[in-house]
């Protein structure tokens, strides 16, 4: 018993370690810009965070809780998904000067306060229904319409980018794949722990640069948001490879990879830096500028005052205002 709870407890660490890793990478994209050697060489290494952030939770996603309590697991969810998203929407708009009640309600739904929020939008859709992949996934046909959907989703967006359509409401199709390999990762994680290390840094290395000639090709075409965006195929590919790469550890590589206190310590607090840290960016940004290299400095500055101040507030407030802002 003492074993199993051993087993489980590296298994959570590794998680957060996950998440860690994730939320770095994330800030760092944020920081970079849309022009230059970052937009096109730096940000494409980066762009498996937020599809890594969404398949982890469904990998925590228990399909027995869920068809037993789905209200539970409805509350459960929602409610660190939805008051966080309210809260900071407010503290976007009181920042930004712009605070009215009609477009503080267009930013409710479209995500327009700030930017990340839109992760919250696409993570409460997937939420939602959660209930009704678990049934779809049991049927044949269910299973190839539900994992066609992000790459036909990509598809479109290349279509709605070339025509120069905006999408008002944060739709989660490009984020459903990784929810959905999550959900089901029972099915496959134990066939990809016979691949090689080699092969999967192979695979890391060469979907990246698949993804770089991608943004480039965007870049030269004169679609610039393509090049900046993470749903595209070849960032899915990119994903894949890097979920491939991490989740064929053994229990020991995974085990070393949880004792960094430092990734664990930021998988912990990953969700209260994710919503705080684009108003340490807006701060220092005045000073010191979005790109490459001198948004490394800014990565550096915003991420450790974005992890302090979460720190140390999950430390001195209560658990309720904690849990209203996003930082439990």
């Amino acid at each position: 018993m003492g074993i199993d709870k051993q087993v489980l407890k590296n298994k959570d660490q590794y998680i957060q370690a996950l998440r860690g890793i994730s939320i770095a990478a994330v800030v760092l994209i944020h920081c970079l810009g849309k022009d230059g050697v970052g937009s096109w060489l730096v940000k494409p290494c980066l762009y498996f965070s937020v599809m890594l952030f969404i398949f982890l939770s469904g990998y925590l996603t228990k399909k027995e809780r869920v068809e037993r309590q789905v209200f539970k697991f409805y509350f459960k969810r929602l409610s660190k998904i939805i008051p966080p998203y309210i809260i900071w929407t407010i503290i976007y708009l009181i920042y930004d000067k712009s605070l009215t009640i009609t477009y503080f309600i267009k930013c409710l739904i479209t995500a327009g306060a700030c930017g990340p929020l839109y992760f919250l939008v696409d993570y409460g859709e997937l939420v939602l229904l959660t209930p009704l992949l678990f049934l779809m996934l049991q049927k044949k046909w269910g299973k190839i319409a539900l994992y066609l959907i992000t790459p036909l989703y990509m598809i479109f967006n290349y279509f709605a980018q070339w025509q120069n359509w905006d999408t008002v409401v944060p739709i989660c199709g490009w984020l459903l794949l990784p929810y959905l390999l999550g959900l089901e990762h029972d099915k496959w994680e134990g066939r990809i722990k016979n691949i090689r290390f080699d092969f999967s840094v192979f695979l890391v290395l060469l979907t990246l640069v698949i993804q770089i000639a991608e943004g480039l090709l965007w870049r030269c075409i004169g679609i610039r948001n393509l090049m900046n965006t993470q749903d595209k195929l070849s960032t899915l590919l990119y994903f894949l490879a890097v979920a491939v790469f991490f989740f064929r550890f053994s229990d020991a590589q995974k085990e070393k990879l949880s004792k960094v206190t430092l990734l664990t310590n930021l998988g912990e607090w990953s969700f209260g830096i994710y919503l705080i840290h684009k108003l340490f960016i807006y701060i220092i940004d005045d000073f010191i500028p979005l790109g490459f290299p001198s948004g490394l400095l800014l990565w550096l500055i915003a991420g450790c005052a974005s992890a302090f101040v979460v720190a140390i507030i999950k430390r001195i407030f209560p658990k309720i205002l904690n849990s209203l802002i996003g930082f439990v």
